[in-house]
């Protein structure tokens, strides 16, 4: 068997990392020695780029390889890919920001859970947790593996990372943030299942 990866170096550092799969099975044992190098690999770069701080550092997430050509069946053809896995949410309950609550308090003010907030070892995080399930997409909405993330541009953002979205599902989405005076983006990257996942990143401008 050839090379499965090749390390091409040069006075800036790694310039490239080529892997040529000529099937299925070298492809993924590839993608799993593009992963298990990764560091290895950043740390060769740093070490031949480290007095030149102008240099653009690598990834350490490792490659996927997705098939590309085919003939008589077999794949003879991949395309080496960049994986790229964004921070995954923290908990919902585990320290809400202030504009969740104030726009649960705008759009759910007669929920009954409110009338009890004080009583509750969670207090306001508990309230937030429990309207937010309605929005799941068990109840057809479009929060699935949420919570949240610490954005640099837009503070404290809520994620979700469903399987997909249907027009209704999408529509709850789109009236909860029109509603609430929120902006909302979707994205194709996400942390949980990459590939089969998108992301949904709610936050108040």
């Amino acid at each position: 068997m050839s090379a499965l990866m090749n390390i091409e170096a040069g006075v800036n550092g790694v310039e490239r990392v080529v892997s040529r799969p000529t099937n299925i099975s070298e492809a993924s044992k590839a993608a799993e020695l593009s992963a298990k190098t990764a560091f290895a690999v950043r740390m060769l770069h740093e070490s031949i780029t480290e007095s030149d701080e102008t240099t653009v550092p690598i990834s350490e997430q490792g490659n996927i390889f997705v098939p590309r050509g085919e003939i008589d069946g077999e794949y003879v053809e991949f395309e080496a890919l960049p994986l790229y896995v964004p921070e995954g949410p923290r908990s919902v309950f585990n320290n809400p920001p202030k504009w969740i609550v104030d726009v649960l308090r705008q759009l759910y003010p007669t929920d009954s859970v409110w009338g009890v907030v004080e009583s509750l070892p969670g207090g306001e995080a508990e309230v937030v947790e429990t309207i937010l399930a309605t929005l799941g997409t068990v109840n057809d909405g479009f929060l699935d593996h949420y919570g949240w993330v610490e954005h640099e541009d837009y503070g404290t953002i809520l994620v979700s990372e469903p399987y997909g979205l249907d027009a209704n599902q999408f529509e709850k989405l789109r009236t909860f943030c029109a509603n609430g005076g929120l902006t909302y983006r979707i994205v194709g990257f996400s942390n949980h299942y990459p590939s089969r996942t998108l992301r949904i990143e709610i936050w108040k401008a």
